[in-house]
Protein backbone atom coordinates (compact mmCIF):
# COMPACT_ATOMS: atom_id res chain seq x y z
CA UNK A 1 0.00 0.00 0.00
CA UNK A 2 1.03 3.65 -0.66
CA UNK A 3 -0.17 6.81 1.22
CA UNK A 4 1.15 10.37 -0.20
CA UNK A 5 0.81 12.82 1.70
CA UNK A 6 0.76 15.79 -0.84
CA UNK A 7 0.33 19.92 -0.12
CA UNK A 8 0.81 22.73 -2.41
CA UNK A 9 2.38 24.69 0.29
CA UNK A 10 4.19 24.32 3.36
CA UNK A 11 3.31 24.74 6.80
CA UNK A 12 0.26 22.98 6.77
CA UNK A 13 1.02 19.79 8.50
CA UNK A 14 2.06 17.47 6.07
CA UNK A 15 5.18 15.76 7.69
CA UNK A 16 2.82 15.77 10.86
CA UNK A 17 0.65 13.74 9.28
CA UNK A 18 3.05 11.53 7.55
CA UNK A 19 5.25 10.83 10.66
CA UNK A 20 2.16 9.96 12.66
CA UNK A 21 0.92 7.61 9.52
CA UNK A 22 4.11 5.40 9.88
CA UNK A 23 4.07 5.87 13.75
CA UNK A 24 0.73 3.90 13.92
CA UNK A 25 0.50 1.31 11.27
CA UNK A 26 4.60 0.06 12.80
CA UNK A 27 2.31 0.03 16.02
CA UNK A 28 -0.18 -2.07 14.75
CA UNK A 29 2.61 -4.93 12.66
CA UNK A 30 3.02 -3.20 9.55
CA UNK A 31 6.18 -2.94 7.95
CA UNK A 32 6.39 0.32 7.03
CA UNK A 33 9.41 2.71 4.84
CA UNK A 34 8.93 6.32 4.80
CA UNK A 35 10.21 8.30 1.69
CA UNK A 36 11.20 11.99 2.51
CA UNK A 37 11.10 14.04 -1.23
CA UNK A 38 12.04 17.51 0.80
CA UNK A 39 15.55 17.46 -0.43
CA UNK A 40 16.41 20.51 0.72
CA UNK A 41 14.99 20.15 4.35
CA UNK A 42 14.98 16.46 5.01
CA UNK A 43 12.86 17.10 7.73
CA UNK A 44 11.63 13.77 7.67
CA UNK A 45 15.16 11.89 7.89
CA UNK A 46 15.78 14.09 10.31
CA UNK A 47 12.94 13.60 12.47
CA UNK A 48 13.60 9.62 12.27
CA UNK A 49 17.40 10.23 13.51
CA UNK A 50 16.21 11.95 16.30
CA UNK A 51 13.73 9.46 17.27
CA UNK A 52 16.61 6.72 16.65
CA UNK A 53 19.10 8.75 19.01
CA UNK A 54 16.49 8.85 21.94
CA UNK A 55 15.72 5.13 21.45
CA UNK A 56 11.96 5.99 20.92
CA UNK A 57 10.00 2.88 20.05
CA UNK A 58 8.95 1.96 17.29
CA UNK A 59 11.76 2.97 15.06
CA UNK A 60 10.92 3.99 11.68
CA UNK A 61 12.40 3.66 8.55
CA UNK A 62 13.44 6.45 6.69
CA UNK A 63 15.07 7.56 3.40
CA UNK A 64 15.35 10.37 1.16
CA UNK A 65 14.12 10.39 -2.58
CA UNK A 66 14.83 12.95 -4.93
CA UNK A 67 11.92 11.69 -7.78
CA UNK A 68 9.11 9.86 -8.02
CA UNK A 69 9.96 6.92 -9.94
CA UNK A 70 12.91 5.67 -7.14
CA UNK A 71 10.72 6.31 -4.48
CA UNK A 72 7.58 4.67 -5.37
CA UNK A 73 10.10 1.54 -6.27
CA UNK A 74 10.55 1.67 -2.18
CA UNK A 75 6.77 -0.29 -2.19
CA UNK A 76 9.41 -3.35 -2.76
CA UNK A 77 10.37 -3.11 0.42
CA UNK A 78 7.70 -2.88 3.01
CA UNK A 79 4.30 -3.08 3.78
CA UNK A 80 3.32 0.53 3.69
CA UNK A 81 4.98 3.34 1.68
CA UNK A 82 4.59 6.80 3.44
CA UNK A 83 5.48 9.56 0.70
CA UNK A 84 6.04 13.06 2.34
CA UNK A 85 5.85 15.13 -0.56
CA UNK A 86 7.91 18.12 -0.84
CA UNK A 87 6.22 21.71 0.33
CA UNK A 88 4.81 22.69 -2.93
CA UNK A 89 3.58 21.29 -5.56
CA UNK A 90 5.47 20.13 -8.56
CA UNK A 91 5.27 17.76 -11.67
CA UNK A 92 6.79 15.23 -9.31
CA UNK A 93 4.07 15.67 -6.92
CA UNK A 94 1.13 14.35 -9.76
CA UNK A 95 3.58 11.60 -10.84
CA UNK A 96 3.38 10.72 -6.86
CA UNK A 97 -0.30 11.19 -6.38
CA UNK A 98 -0.83 8.67 -9.51
CA UNK A 99 0.95 5.72 -8.80
CA UNK A 100 -0.58 6.19 -4.56
CA UNK A 101 -3.59 3.75 -3.29
CA UNK A 102 -4.36 6.74 -1.12
CA UNK A 103 -3.34 10.32 -1.72
CA UNK A 104 -4.08 12.45 1.84
CA UNK A 105 -3.90 16.79 1.47
CA UNK A 106 -3.69 18.61 4.85
CA UNK A 107 -5.23 21.92 4.75
CA UNK A 108 -5.62 25.16 7.44
CA UNK A 109 -8.09 26.79 7.29
CA UNK A 110 -7.89 30.07 6.03
CA UNK A 111 -8.46 30.96 2.66
CA UNK A 112 -4.43 30.81 1.81
CA UNK A 113 -4.32 27.37 3.29
CA UNK A 114 -7.98 25.93 1.69
CA UNK A 115 -7.74 27.37 -1.75
CA UNK A 116 -4.67 26.27 -2.44
CA UNK A 117 -5.39 22.38 -1.24
CA UNK A 118 -8.67 22.52 -3.41
CA UNK A 119 -6.77 23.53 -6.23
CA UNK A 120 -4.20 20.77 -5.61
CA UNK A 121 -6.73 17.89 -5.25
CA UNK A 122 -8.73 18.84 -8.47
CA UNK A 123 -6.10 19.06 -10.71
CA UNK A 124 -4.68 15.73 -9.11
CA UNK A 125 -8.17 14.32 -10.33
CA UNK A 126 -8.07 16.26 -13.47
CA UNK A 127 -3.83 15.90 -14.45
CA UNK A 128 -3.11 12.82 -12.51
CA UNK A 129 -6.65 11.19 -12.93
CA UNK A 130 -6.62 10.21 -9.20
CA UNK A 131 -10.31 9.28 -8.55
CA UNK A 132 -11.78 11.45 -5.53
CA UNK A 133 -12.08 8.20 -4.15
CA UNK A 134 -8.51 8.09 -3.38
CA UNK A 135 -8.63 11.75 -2.03
CA UNK A 136 -8.89 12.64 1.56
CA UNK A 137 -8.10 15.98 2.98
CA UNK A 138 -7.69 16.50 6.97
CA UNK A 139 -7.89 20.22 8.42
CA UNK A 140 -5.24 20.82 10.50
CA UNK A 141 -3.39 23.31 13.06
CA UNK A 142 -7.32 24.92 13.87
CA UNK A 143 -6.79 27.55 16.96
CA UNK A 144 -8.76 27.40 20.12
CA UNK A 145 -12.68 28.33 19.86
CA UNK A 146 -11.72 27.37 15.90
CA UNK A 147 -14.66 24.60 15.54
CA UNK A 148 -16.89 26.90 13.73
CA UNK A 149 -13.82 27.62 11.18
CA UNK A 150 -13.09 24.28 11.27
CA UNK A 151 -16.53 23.18 10.44
CA UNK A 152 -16.67 25.66 7.79
CA UNK A 153 -14.07 24.63 6.32
CA UNK A 154 -14.88 20.66 5.90
CA UNK A 155 -18.32 21.96 4.12
CA UNK A 156 -16.16 23.97 2.02
CA UNK A 157 -14.61 20.75 1.03
CA UNK A 158 -17.52 18.79 0.86
CA UNK A 159 -18.73 21.02 -1.51
CA UNK A 160 -16.33 20.94 -3.78
CA UNK A 161 -16.81 17.33 -4.07
CA UNK A 162 -14.32 15.68 -1.81
CA UNK A 163 -13.72 13.64 1.47
CA UNK A 164 -12.55 15.31 4.41
CA UNK A 165 -11.62 13.19 7.66
CA UNK A 166 -14.48 14.06 10.56
CA UNK A 167 -11.77 15.23 13.20
CA UNK A 168 -9.68 17.89 12.85
CA UNK A 169 -5.92 18.72 14.27
CA UNK A 170 -6.00 21.57 16.93
CA UNK A 171 -3.20 24.00 17.20
CA UNK A 172 -1.28 23.33 20.04
CA UNK A 173 2.53 23.66 21.00
CA UNK A 174 2.81 20.08 22.53
CA UNK A 175 2.70 18.27 18.86
CA UNK A 176 5.60 20.40 17.47
CA UNK A 177 7.65 20.01 20.75
CA UNK A 178 6.62 16.08 20.27
CA UNK A 179 7.99 16.40 16.37
CA UNK A 180 11.02 18.21 17.66
CA UNK A 181 11.92 15.59 20.62
CA UNK A 182 11.77 12.51 17.59
CA UNK A 183 7.77 11.78 18.79
CA UNK A 184 4.98 11.85 16.20
CA UNK A 185 1.82 13.28 16.51
CA UNK A 186 0.13 10.62 18.36
CA UNK A 187 3.02 10.59 21.37
CA UNK A 188 2.16 13.63 22.93
CA UNK A 189 2.81 14.02 26.98
CA UNK A 190 -1.00 14.91 26.90
CA UNK A 191 -3.93 11.84 26.64
CA UNK A 192 -6.55 14.00 25.02
CA UNK A 193 -4.50 15.36 22.10
CA UNK A 194 -2.74 11.78 21.84
CA UNK A 195 -6.77 11.08 21.21
CA UNK A 196 -7.31 13.56 18.94
CA UNK A 197 -4.50 12.88 16.96
CA UNK A 198 -5.77 8.82 17.17
CA UNK A 199 -9.10 9.47 15.52
CA UNK A 200 -7.34 11.35 12.49
CA UNK A 201 -4.90 8.71 11.98
CA UNK A 202 -7.48 6.29 12.20
CA UNK A 203 -9.53 8.17 9.89
CA UNK A 204 -6.38 7.88 7.24
CA UNK A 205 -6.33 4.48 7.87
CA UNK A 206 -9.72 3.38 7.21
CA UNK A 207 -9.73 4.85 4.25
CA UNK A 208 -6.82 3.69 2.73
CA UNK A 209 -7.97 -0.13 3.60
CA UNK A 210 -11.13 0.98 1.86
CA UNK A 211 -9.13 2.11 -1.60
CA UNK A 212 -7.56 -1.34 -1.82
CA UNK A 213 -10.39 -3.32 -0.62
CA UNK A 214 -11.80 -1.61 -4.96
CA UNK A 215 -8.96 -2.49 -6.63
Amino acid sequence: MIISVLSQKGGVGKSTLARGIAVEFVKNGWDVHVADMDTTQQSTVNWAERRDAIAVEPSIDCAMYRNPQSALRAIGRCDLLVIDGTPYATQDTKDLAAGSDLVVIPTGITHDDLEPSLRLAQELTIKAFVPKSKILLVVMKVPESGDKEAMSTKSSIQDWGFTVADSWMPFRTAYGKAMDAGYSMSETRFTTLNERAGSILSAIAGRATATQETK
